[in-house]
């Protein structure tokens, strides 16, 4: 719809009092602006086209006050640019001067299975990333290669501190009990209790004395014939305590003996026997109501139950279903404390003394205390 403007008046009884209303900047339009010849400071009586006015007159010929020539970003870190300065606030690396006649110059990373770079210069030297053998020197990841300058050539900076070999086996050594051999090893003379500070050797002499003569003695059991291994919850044993069989246990396997019902009604803990927790449970239906015959569950705010309190029927409250009952008109604002016989009335009341609103150009006829008037014009 068009934008109106207007003026927003309310009645007091006798008159048509004028209001000052905020509204959006895009409702406010700069009709008859022109920009002033100079400009100056905006004072509590311009109004707003002045207002503006002095600003954009004020703001004439400063753009030819900046006076400076922004850096060309294109010449960062190029020959006659400039070198700029990294995140931390410092000259990057890689725009220093190299030094020569003996400093160190890293080049960057080698691959040692492709030989050494060409054309290096005195203190150049890489960091050796995949592993090879150049001339006879054998690199791995982390050594570093340098140039010296001489007619040696390159140098070798070991990094890596490899272990030159394991029971004869070299590179990511992996022991297996295959590997390892009992050379030297005797039974000891006596048993005892193996330590941390026995070899293996010592260990498995402890062990290997430590088991003899044990069937003789009687002190450890010899398994019955091969069976099926499980898990039930119902087992059959020997003499020896060996388990000779399992199945699972059924209802029948366990026994009420000793069962006594609750006293009183108590609620079921985990520190309770089963038969405890039955008694508890046979107590707690003592006098409860049987069901009815199966009906639709359901929410519902209008319900039927018979004489056992239990629901029949479930279905929706319509406006006949619930009355206001005592009922008043009242006062002030509804609260939570409130029934709705009382919210209502308070509702009631406050529509009857509502205002009316009315938007024309004309004056609105049989206007009452605090109607509102929008005249458009």
């Amino acid at each position: 719809m068009a934008k109106e403007k207007f003026v927003m008046k309310n009645w007091n009884g006798t008159s048509w009092d004028t209001l000052y209303p905020r509204t959006d900047g895009e409702s406010v339009y700069m009709d008859g602006y022109v920009k002033p010849g100079q400009g100056g400071a905006v004072v509590a009586a311009d109004s707003l086209n002045a207002a503006v006015g002095k600003l954009e007159k004020g703001l004439d010929a400063k753009q030819n006050a900046i006076g400076y020539t922004p850096e060309n970003t294109a010449n960062k870190g190029k020959a006659n640019g400039y070198a700029g300065l990294d995140a931390s606030g410092k000259l990057p690396s890689s725009l220093l001067p190299q030094s020569s006649g003996g400093g160190l110059n890293y080049k960057g990373t080698l691959d040692a299975s492709a030989g050494y770079p060409s054309a290096p210069e005195t203190g150049d030297f890489y960091i050796v990333a995949a592993a090879g053998t150049i001339s006879g020197t054998k690199y791995n990841t982390g050594d570093w290669a340098v140039y010296n300058g001489t007619a040696a050539g390159w140098a070798k900076i070991d990094n890596t501190d490899e272990v030159a070999s394991v029971n004869g086996m070299t590179g990511a050594v992996e022991l297996a009990g295959a590997n390892l051999a009992m050379t030297g090893y005797t039974k000891p003379a006596a048993a005892g209790a193996v330590t941390a500070a026995d070899t293996v050797n010592a260990a498995v002499g402890k062990l290997e004395k430590g088991l003899e003569g044990k069937q003789a003695a009687g002190n450890y059991v010899v398994s019955n014939g091969a069976m099926t291994a499980g898990t039930k919850t119902k087992i059959t044993y020997d003499g020896k305590g060996l388990v000779t069989g399992g199945g699972d246990a059924t209802a029948a396997d366990v026994k009420m003996t000793g069962y006594v019902k609750a006293t009183a009604e108590a609620d079921i803990t985990g520190a309770d026997t089963v038969m405890e927790a039955l008694g508890k449970v046979e107590r707690k239906t003592d006098g409860k109501v049987s069901g009815n015959a199966a009906i639709t569950a359901g929410t519902g705010t209008r319900i039927t139950f018979d004489a056992k309190g239990l629901v029949t029927k479930g279905e929706n409250a319509a406006g006949t279903d619930i009355k206001v009952g005592s009922y008043a008109k009242g006062t002030g604002a509804v609260t939570a404390a409130d029934t709705v016989s009382e919210a209502i009335g308070k509702v009631e009341a406050k529509a009857d003394a509502k205002a009316r609103i009315t938007v024309a150009a004309a004056e609105p006829a049989g206007a009452a205390t605090g109607d509102f008037w929008y005249q458009t014009v």
